[in-house]
């Protein structure tokens, strides 16, 4: 029996004659992997990058990255090799990348390649529930990467702190062009230290989503945990960083330094957000695998299960983000239809009746039609479902009485390209009134980092977005706003890209 390790001329002679079915033959079980590490019994600290400690681990990451970008692209401790895992770049595609660094030869590299490139979850929907722990994955292999290439044991990544106001800026070591952290085709602004969620074409951060009871969305709850982190902050950071060719698109968003601190502070969240709720316990969810490379090149299969909390995995975080005091209301839905709830009103590609135990407020006046947004603000002013009266405040002051609560959904929202531009989104925002966050008619924001086709998917990406709007229609009503049906306004804050063709599904209002 061969012993060496994967990295030996032997074993990869013997690798290259059993082809894939040697790969798996060589893979290991992560029960057994990590019980093997010297730091199985430790606990490691993952520090903001703007600590102390976060500055000294910055310097260890700038010469890593600088030393990985030295090696060659396939080599798996390589940069290029790192940033495939997640996604091929945008201008190519997996085969002709594997082509292109690896030649038609087999090789252990190539078929390593070959397994782990391409493979991130949550995107697209494809396998969407595992967004957070697959990213746990590759941040904590990444890491392991990091101590290898440096040979530091003591390293750890830090986080990015942006649920901080004060910390919503690039950390300095980011914008240092002589640095390996840097990256010149950032959007605008972020490399001289401006804040990043108030730049032309950003949305604003939104951190409701930690109140959410549950992880799981599913077509009878568009609005779970998981997903609504990976819409914003994740994806809202993301847009609001990069361009297209950078942190705004999946291909190549890991190929910026700044990705690995974005995606340490998503984790936080996950694991803050854990202070208080629970992970899914079904085997259709912790039984799922996935395979990485380690530090050496040997393939480890992990289950999500062994990867729900962050102790067990040796590493915790030196703060964990203070949850709200209230858990956010879940709208639950049923086919397309609210259960125990109401549609009042919606457009687009929406149903315009209501169902058994639940109404339809409205709709939009081309049912079936998705609706184009552009670079100027679009104005959709929804129907009323039938058998539903005019007179959304009225209605909705009622409904608060019942102790009922109203909801915005967007639904199926995409476009063909990024439109480097985020969209705010307001009801009955009022005639020359300022489309800004602070109106009293702002109700949330959109963008689309997880809504554009990628190379060699053929399947249209699609998002949804909920916005529980409750307060704002019992604001607006109190101000003495119209009482008419709805108007839904979609708005963007910056200019448009030619050809990115955004556009959303369906817009509904739903009570329950």
């Amino acid at each position: 029996m061969i012993s060496k390790k994967p990295g030996s001329a032997l074993h990869r002679r013997s690798f290259m004659q059993a082809g894939l079915a040697g790969l798996a033959a060589t893979t290991i079980p992560f029960s057994e992997w990590f019980a093997s590490r010297a730091r199985a019994q430790t606990v490691m600290t993952r520090y903001s990058a703007f600590s102390d400690e976060g500055q000294t681990m910055l310097g260890i990451y700038g010469d890593a990255v600088a030393a990985m970008r030295a090696k060659n692209d396939g080599d798996p401790l390589s940069w290029t090799f790192q940033w495939y895992t997640h996604w091929v770049r945008g201008d190519s595609t997996k085969s002709a990348q594997i082509q292109s660094i690896y030649g038609g030869n087999p090789s252990y590299n190539k078929t390593l390649a070959l397994s782990n490139w391409d493979t991130c979850r949550g995107h697209g929907g494809f396998q969407a529930e595992w967004f957070l722990p697959w990213h746990r994955m590759f941040v904590f292999y990444f890491e392991e990467i990091i101590r290898e290439v440096t040979g530091k044991p003591e390293f750890t990544l830090p986080y990015w702190p942006y649920d901080q106001v004060q910390y919503r800026v690039i950390p300095p070591e980011f914008r240092d062009s002589g640095s390996a952290l840097f990256m010149p085709n950032r959007r605008e602004g972020i490399n001289k230290g401006e804040q990043i969620d108030t730049l032309p074409g950003t949305t604003p951060l939104d951190f409701s989503c930690l109140g959410i009871p549950t992880y799981m969305s599913s077509p009878g709850n568009p609005q779970g945990f998981n997903d609504s982190l990976d819409a914003n902050p994740h994806g809202a950071v993301h847009d609001d960083v990069g361009d297209n060719t950078n942190m705004g698109a999946i291909p190549w968003a890991a190929n910026d330094p700044i990705f690995w601190l974005h995606h340490c502070q998503v984790d936080r969240l996950w694991a803050s957000w854990n202070q208080k709720f629970d992970n899914p316990s079904s085997e259709e969810f912790t039984d799922l695998t996935f395979t990485f490379a380690d530090a050496q090149g040997q393939l480890v299969v992990g289950t999500t299960g062994d990867f729900l909390a962050t102790e067990p995995l040796g590493y915790d975080y030196e703060t964990l983000v203070p949850l709200p005091d209230t858990t956010r209301p879940i709208l639950t839905l049923s086919s397309s239809l609210p259960v125990g709830g109401t549609v009042l009103f919606g457009a687009g590609a929406a149903p315009r009746t209501g169902g058994a135990g639940a109404r339809l407020l409205g709709t939009d006046a081309d049912s079936g039609a998705p609706i184009a947004l552009g670079g100027t603000p679009t104005r959709v002013a929804l129907e009323p479902a039938v058998g539903v009266e005019a007179g959304l405040l009225s209605r909705m002051n009622r409904l608060s009485a019942a102790a009922q609560r109203t909801f915005l959904v967007l639904e199926n929202i995409s476009a063909e390209a990024p439109p480097t531009t985020g969209y705010l989104v307001f009801v009955n925002l009022a005639e020359g009134e300022e489309t800004s966050p602070q109106s009293p008619a702002f109700v949330g924001s959109i963008n689309f980092f997880n809504a554009v086709r990628m190379p060699g998917m053929d399947m249209k990406m699609t998002d949804s977005f909920v916005f529980d709007i409750t307060g704002t229609l019992r604001s607006l009503a109190e101000a003495g706003r119209s009482d008419d049906a709805p108007v839904v306004s979609i708005v963007p804050t910056g200019p448009l890209d030619e050809g990115a063709n955004p556009e959303v599904g369906s817009i509904r209002i739903f009570t329950q």
